[in-house]
């Protein structure tokens, strides 16, 4: 769950749509004003605003993201806040002139997100009234904001768009990395095998998956998005090889058949196209990994009735092959036809809206493969029961 996620989890919290005036809204989401005051009650536990300039910008500006809101009487709101209020003693003083309660609700600047692409809130909800001082809105009134306002500095101060830096994600890098740098011993002796070959490159494909995503995340970060779509593209074959691979070791190993565990291996060992071995073609590699995703979407709808009802939903409109699709997207990316070229490097002011849609999938596709690592994972797993397993099957 990423930091937007968690702060909003809890049931109680709020977010609130707030219409500000111009020069107000961008000091706010500029990091210059700290804080925004209402006269009207607000909930203390407000997570969220979104930033909505008035008249005559009307549109929507970003999300801050609250720290506390405190309730006082307003001098003692303005000793308190008068450094970052981002507003003039007197005109502050004009807005409280009839309120002995002022709210303030301090906003955390490293937080904030800008949008590129300015909207209004009827692009989201055609029936939604601005209201005078503010509303409360629902949580996914958010993410269609981040969706269509699309945002350059997706990742800021733990942010990151749409799920970037899922708390997720990071487990599966952190478990990589120990996967990466696993050790390779044994309690019997393996010489004249290939058990250490084996278990090392089993063990090169979490190395590989490290260093694909962490290059994914400095391309993410520069905005070189068909690098990074690359490097996407690459992270699914590199999970789809991987568990193919440890998948056929495994099962060769249980069946007890060495002439076949050893023709696999040195078939994803040493194999070339100019070689006399030839290497797995990677379209196996794919399909395996659909399949193993597709089973865990099973599991998914069988243990959570929500999922169940989306996936059903996703049937219905033909997207119920998320990885599949995800990978035909990155893999057409990756070439320099229409969607590699100009429809990614159009005109900005021409092509606004597609372009930030593509850039968008983009990211989306790119944060699914490393989410897609967590069948490597679980492959991982397997190997630890290799070496026993290889012993009792073919040295006792």
């Amino acid at each position: 769950m990423n930091r937007l996620k968690k702060s909003i989890a809890n049931p109680d919290s709020k977010i609130a749509f707030m219409p500000i005036k111009p020069v107000y809204a961008e000091k706010l989401i500029n990091g210059e004003k700290h804080f925004e005051f209402r006269r009207r009650p607000i909930s203390l536990n407000l997570t969220h605003i979104v930033v909505y300039a008035s008249s005559p910008v009307q549109r929507i500006l970003g999300i801050a993201k609250v720290n506390q809101v405190c309730i006082a009487t307003p001098t003692e709101t303005w000793l308190r806040t008068k450094e970052f209020a981002g507003i003039a003693e007197d005109a502050f003083a004009e807005y409280f002139s009839n309120s002995d309660i002022a709210y303030s609700i301090e906003i955390e600047p490293d937080e904030t997100i800008k949008l590129d692409k300015q909207i209004h809130p009827r692009e989201i909800d055609p029936e939604f009234q601005v209201p005078q001082s503010f509303r409360y809105v629902e949580e996914n009134f958010l993410f269609q904001i981040l969706a269509k306002g699309f945002y350059n500095k997706y990742k800021k101060s733990g942010y990151t768009l749409m799920n970037l830096i899922d708390s997720r994600l990071n487990d599966i890098n952190t478990q990589m990395k120990n996967w990466a740098n696993r050790s390779i011993t044994f309690d019997f002796d393996s010489n004249g095998t290939n058990l250490y070959s084996i278990l090392e490159l089993a063990y090169s494909f979490a190395k590989r998956f490290v260093e694909l995503s962490g290059s994914l995340q400095i391309m993410l970060e520069q905005e070189n998005l068909v690098a990074a779509a690359i490097i996407a593209r690459a992270l699914y074959e590199t999970v789809g090889m991987g568990c193919l691979y440890i998948d056929k070791i495994t099962t060769q190993i249980e069946a007890k058949d060495l002439k076949l565990l050893n023709e696999n291996f040195l078939q994803h060992y040493t194999g070339s196209c100019d070689g006399e071995i030839k290497p797995v073609r990677i379209t196996k590699a794919i399909q395996h990994l659909e399949l193993e995703e597709l089973a865990y979407l099973d599991y998914l709808s069988q243990k959570i009735s929500a999922m169940k009802s989306l996936l059903e939903l996703m049937k219905e409109d033909g997207k119920d092959r998320p990885m599949k699709s995800n990978y035909a997207f990155l893999c057409e990316l990756t070439h320099p036809n229409a969607l590699g070229t100009h429809l990614i490097y159009g005109d900005p002011v021409l092509c606004e809206e597609h372009i930030a849609s593509i850039k968008f999938k983009i990211y989306t596709s790119s944060t699914m493969a490393v989410a897609i690592g967590h069948h490597l994972l679980l492959a991982l797993e397997r190997t630890n029961m290799i070496p026993e397993s290889y012993k009792q099957a073919f040295l006792e």
